[in-house]
């Protein structure tokens, strides 16, 4: 549909052109431990407000102006509106359908990390993972880690260490481009190593799920 209206769309070549441009740089940061981000999402996302400003008078020209609304037929409506779910369900990483035979279940690593939050108190603050902040979002304080080690510093982890009394750490995560552990059993290593030295130990380890406590 905003192909209807060219005359719109074309401000968005430029942020389509710097969008295809930087996705080269965004790859190699990512191998330095920087999340990638989807290749489609770079670059439809820059273009989608134009997209957006087209489509308004794509619509105006296919519909009949009433004297205080544009009357659309419903088939459009219908089609604008699929196509939305479509994209959602094929580009976006919380959609169930990327892993269908996971709905309404719960592997080892999930139960492992529901057992981790229960091992820490509710008067307790923690330091925890991104991908189980929600599993502590209750305790007395919460502080977020990076999701990838490269970014946890021995500096970092000193400062984080005088201000909380757990650490709730998923080291299981794997990017969903590269299908590449973020953590290694290197990087595992130092972190635990460098929190150890700090006071805490490990009160919980299974599954790639860690709990560390003073």
């Amino acid at each position: 549909l905003p192909l209807v209206a060219p005359r719109r769309m074309v401000v968005a070549l430029v942020g389509l052109s710097l969008a295809m441009i930087a996705d080269t740089a965004v790859q190699e940061a990512a191998q330095r431990g920087v999340v990638n981000l989807s290749p489609a999402a770079a670059h439809i996302a820059p273009a989608m407000a134009m997209v957006f400003v087209a489509l308004i008078f794509a619509l105006e020209r296919i519909g009949q102006v009433n004297v205080t609304r544009v009357n659309v037929d419903r088939r459009v409506l219908v089609a604008l509106a699929c196509g939305a779910i479509l994209l959602f369900l094929t580009e976006s990483p919380t959609s169930p359908y990327r892993s269908p035979w996971n709905l309404a279940s719960r592997d080892q690593t999930d139960l492992a990390r529901i057992a981790g939050s229960e091992e820490i108190e509710p008067d307790e603050v923690v330091a925890s993972s991104p991908r189980v902040l929600a599993l502590v979002s209750e305790r007395a304080g919460l502080i977020e880690l990076p999701l990838v080690p490269a970014d946890l510093s021995d500096e970092m982890i000193s400062t984080v260490s005088a201000q909380v009394d757990a650490v709730f750490l998923d080291t299981s995560g794997v990017d969903s481009l590269t299908k590449r552990h973020f953590w290694s059993r290197a990087d595992r290593s130092r972190v635990v190593g460098s929190f150890a030295e700090a006071g805490f130990e490990v009160t919980y380890d299974e599954e790639e799920v860690l709990v560390l406590k003073k």
